[in-house]
């Protein structure tokens, strides 16, 4: 069964034909101009679908080395067919207990940060409160640059107002 269209595709084509643009079309409507060029130009929709379909085929299952559908990612490591993925995403949850994706351990709910945005985790984060930790500690590590005046670790430019290069010490006493 075809997903419900958010417009009628023919009162699109009888706009079309009396004239009015396809910008004009698309903004009454509320749909972007691709979705109605492919209500005007089936053919387009047809060759978007297959290019589609063959992309997809293309793609190397990370776990099986079957065949799949590039789920799991934009990184090609991460591809896999959607039996993995599930298989996958079912491995990492337990009744009162999440694996945590960086130190691969079962833990508490609690031991998770809130994420409200993930819904099969029960709302928690894929690592936990400590891996976390470790990860923000190494990016801060990765990032640090020295003041300009005694070397400590610099402030962010949000900070300082503008005055970049300087550690909390050194800005405090320029302002002062």
């Amino acid at each position: 069964m075809a997903p419900a269209r958010k417009f009628d595709w023919d009162d699109a084509k009888r706009r079309y034909q009396a004239g009015e643009s396809q910008a004009e079309i698309a903004r009454s409507v509320g749909v972007s101009r691709t979705a109605l060029r492919f209500a005007l130009y089936p053919l387009e929709l047809a060759s978007s679908r297959k290019y589609t379909a063959e992309w997809q085929r293309q793609a190397v299952c990370a776990v099986c080395g079957g065949q799949c559908g590039r789920y799991g990612g934009q990184d090609p490591a991460s591809y896999r067919c959607r039996s993995c993925a599930n298989k996958a995403q079912a491995t990492s949850v337990r009744d009162n207990e999440l694996r945590c994706q960086t130190c691969r351990e079962w833990k508490h709910d609690l031991a998770f940060p809130h994420n409200r945005l993930e819904t099969v985790r029960r709302g928690r984060h894929r690592s936990c409160r400590d891996c976390n930790t470790a990860l923000r500690k190494a990016y801060r590590e990765r990032i640090k640059v020295p003041c300009d005046k005694c070397g400590k670790p610099r402030l962010p430019a949000q900070e300082t107002q503008g005055a970049t290069g300087l550690c909390r010490n050194c800005y405090q006493l320029r302002h002062q």
